[in-house]
Parts: structure tokens; sequence; C-alpha cells
């Protein structure tokens, strides 16, 4: 698009200063003379000049086949204004072009003076005796061809301004891309982290909880199978419950890799309630179930499903308890789950990250950290009359904006 401007510039411009020196009624020789200029200065332009202006490098990098264009232009214009001084218009085609091929302000300045000089001589040989004095013609000249010179450089001047600040405006968009480009990559590296941490709780949240059930059911086995033929009933369903554990833990890795609802199309309480059986059938632990009917979001259900496996699987593995009660209710304003046990109750920090309950990152740590994402409050510690006490709050949004609201 930018070269078919300068092709239609350049050959309006020619055929206009063909049309003058028609106008003009030149003598054959000068008419000669500028019709050779104007097709000199157009055959530079096909051959050399028009290649130099579309060319993507910068004229710093090719300053001397510039210099050799205007060259060859500059003393062409003043060969035609010499037969004709009409072509002296042929200026306002070649300023612009010296600008636009000079390599540097100082140079397109000094490059003008040239023009404007070459031009000038050329005008005061067209003119010849003109019924004044030498030294009066050179005034006139010199008074034209001054303000050409002074128009060039504001000209000029204004339209290197304007190039230097479509080039910055080029730089800092390129500078804004590479950072988009950078914000995307962190972006996609800030995800892939976050979705490592949010599989990393699942896996523990399931399968290390069901493989840590399969162990303890195989050992049980195991003991049942050394007493002999009378245990056998024992083992037996030990067995099954190896089975159902096993096949419950290949539902939950199948569920991970498929990226489908943890709750597996079943409602909270009832996934609760499997739980619940599930760590009983473990551990030998009672434990009870109390879900007060409520509707939740999916993702508040997927929290309170993962805390309540979290609580009890602490049950299993550190309180050594006879019963546990799992408890969910809800309110106006925001969900309560509660896991209590009736065990030795909670030990010390120190003696739970030497088990690695929360040293690697997950347990309660990775508790607190997904009800944290969700806006609610964990806290864990002794019981009132004794055992463990793990209480889960999440706020309902919609409803506490609601409430909000309504105030």
């Amino acid at each position: 698009m930018r070269m078919k401007w300068w092709d239609i510039v350049v050959a309006a411009a020619l055929a206009a200063m063909a049309g003058a020196l028609v106008w003009s009624t030149p003598t054959p020789t000068h008419a000669v003379l500028g019709a050779a200029s104007l097709g000199g200065i157009l055959l530079a332009y096909l051959l050399l000049g028009r290649g130099l202006i579309s060319r993507t490098d910068t004229p710093q990098e090719r300053p001397g086949l510039g210099l050799v264009f205007l060259a060859i232009t500059g003393v062409l214009a003043a060969v035609g204004v010499a037969a004709d001084p009409n072509l002296a218009s042929l200026q306002a085609l070649l300023y612009p072009m010296l600008w636009t091929l000079s390599p540097t302000y100082g140079r397109a300045v000094a490059g003008s003076a040239v023009l404007a000089l070459l031009i000038g001589v050329g005008l005061w040989v067209s003119l010849g005796p003109t019924g004044v004095d030498l030294t009066a013609s050179i005034a006139i000249v010199a008074g034209i061809q001054a303000l050409s010179f002074a128009f060039s450089i504001a000209l000029g001047t204004w339209i290197t301004r304007i190039a230097e600040d479509g080039a910055a405006a080029k730089e800092l968009v390129a500078q804004l891309t590479h950072a988009q480009k950078e914000v995307a990559q962190l972006s996609a590296a800030a995800g892939a982290a976050g979705e490592r941490e949010r599989l990393s709780r699942d896996l523990h949240d399931t399968l290390t909880q069901s493989l840590t059930g399969l162990v303890m059911l195989a050992e049980r086995a195991g003991v049942e199978l050394r007493e002999g033929p009378e245990a056998a009933p024992a083992a037996s369903r030990s067995v099954a419950l190896i089975e159902r554990t096993a096949r419950d833990a290949l539902a939950e890795a199948r569920a991970l890799v498929a990226s489908t609802h943890p709750l597996g199309g079943r409602g909270l309480a009832e996934s609760l309630r499997r739980i619940a059986e599930r760590t009983q059938d473990e551990t030998g632990v009672t434990v009870t179930v109390s879900v007060t009917p409520s509707e939740l979001p999916r993702e508040l259900e997927v929290v309170l499903l993962r805390c309540a496996q979290e609580g009890l699987a602490n049950v299993r593995k550190h309180a050594r308890a006879g019963t546990a009660r799992l408890n969910l209710a809800g309110g106006p304003d925001a969900v309560l789950l509660t896991v209590l046990d009736d065990g030795v109750g909670p030990a010390p920090v120190s003696e739970r990250r030497t088990a690695g309950d929360s040293a690697s990152g997950f347990g309660l740590d990775g508790m607190r950290e997904r009800v944290a994402l969700a806006g609610g409050m964990v806290s864990f510690g002794a019981a009132p009359g004794g055992g463990s006490l793990l209480r889960v709050s999440l706020p309902l949004p919609g409803r506490a904006a609601l409430a909000e609201r309504t105030l």
C-alpha cells in the first residue's frame, strides 16, 4: 500500500511537469533537455529509488545507495529547471524523497541545502538576461530557493517527528506484546501449579486414604488367616472389604483421570455416609452421621466431602477412638461440618509432623488451604469432653450477599 501511493505521487508529479513543459512552448533544445530530465528521474525512481523506499531496513543501513539516487535526481532536476523554469516544481517531489532516504536528520538538512542550491543554479541559468544586473538576479533566485529550503526543513522536521513517534509507538506495541506473552506464560505456569496442587490434595484425600485402608485390611486379614480355620469367616469378610475398597479406589482414580465430579452423581449426604461406613468397616470405629438437609453449591460440597474424608482419616490414623460422630449443619449464611471422636485427643504439632501428617503440605495443612480458597475457616483441637474435634465453617456467598443487601 505504501509503494502504491509513492507510485501514484511520482507518476502524477512527472506528468504534471511534462504538461508544464509542453505548455511553456520551449525551444526544441530546451524541450529535449526537459524531457530527458523528466525521463531520467522516472528511470532512476524505477531502477533504484523505488526499491530503496520499499526496503524494510533503515536508511542508516544503506546510506550509499540513497546518496547515489539523490545525487542523480538532483542533477537531473537542475538540468530540467535550466531548460524550463516551470520544472522547479520538481522540488515538491524530490524533497520528500530526500527526507525519506536520508540516514540522519543532519544529512537530510544538508541534502536539502544541496538540492536547493542545484535547483537555484538551474533556475538562474533558465532565467538568463532579465533586464536586471547579475547581483539582483542572484538575489531573486536565492530568495526563492531560501523559501523552498525553509519549507523543506519545516515539513521534513514535522515528518521526521511523526516517523519517530510512529517508531516509538511500534516499539511500545512490541514491548507490550512481549509482556502479554510473558504474562500469558506466567498465568499458564501458575494455573499448572494450581492444578498440580489440586490434584495432590485430591490424591491425598482419596487414593492415599483408600490405599491406607487397604493396607490395614490386608494386615487384619493376614492376622486372621494365621489364627487358623476358625478365623476363616472373619478373614473372608476382610477380603471382601479389601475388594470393595479396591473397587472404590479404582473408581476414585478414574474420576480423577476423567476430571469428573468426586461425588460421582451421589448427593453429599450419601457420600458422607459411604465414607463413614468405609471407615467403620476398616477400623471398627463406630461412626454416626448427621446431615441437615441443605442445598449447597457443588463446589462447597466437594470441599466439605474432602474435609470429612480428612477428618475421618485422622480418626483412623491417630485417635485410637471407639466412636466418632460426623455432623453437617447448614445455616442462613454458612454451613458447619464437625468431626468429633472419643479418642486420645490431638497429638502435639511436632509429633504430627514427625508422623508425616502435615509436613508434606497435605493433611490438615492441605485442608486449611482448600477451605481458605472457599473463604472458610478450619479449627482442630481437643474436644471439651475428651478426644478431638474438627470444625470446618464455609460461608454461603450468595445468601450472605442477599442478607447484606436487605439490611
